[in-house]
């Protein structure tokens, strides 16, 4: 499986977590435009179109990081730079620090 590079995994990530995208609008996105980066470039315009009554809000880079953080997920790198280094910080937060203790997810 290819590892794909921070920029394109955010940008897949924040596609699929874009307000009033679901999956079939994802897969026609994809289809469509050939990625995530040129599909999220085009939703201002998409959302312009559909009026004010459909918006499109699409999560920032920092939103997902946070995210995962908040998840239980917890970033380790030994090399934060970049993109790895905005996950990195985000991890560090005391709501998503690793040495807080957490209780597992509920069902």
């Amino acid at each position: 499986m290819p590892v794909l590079p921070d920029n394109e995994r955010h940008d897949w990530i924040r596609l699929a977590r874009t307000q009033n995208v679901g999956s079939v609008t994802f897969a026609q996105l994809l289809k469509r435009f050939g990625g995530p980066a040129a599909a999220l470039d085009t939703l201002p315009e998409i959302a312009r179109r559909a009026g004010p009554e459909r918006p499109i809000v699409t999560p920032s880079v920092e939103d997902i990081d946070a995210g995962v953080g908040e998840a239980g997920f917890v970033t380790v790198s030994g090399l934060a730079l970049s993109m790895d280094g905005e996950a990195h910080a985000a991890s560090l937060r005391p709501s998503t620090n690793a040495s807080t203790p957490r209780s597992p997810p509920k069902a």
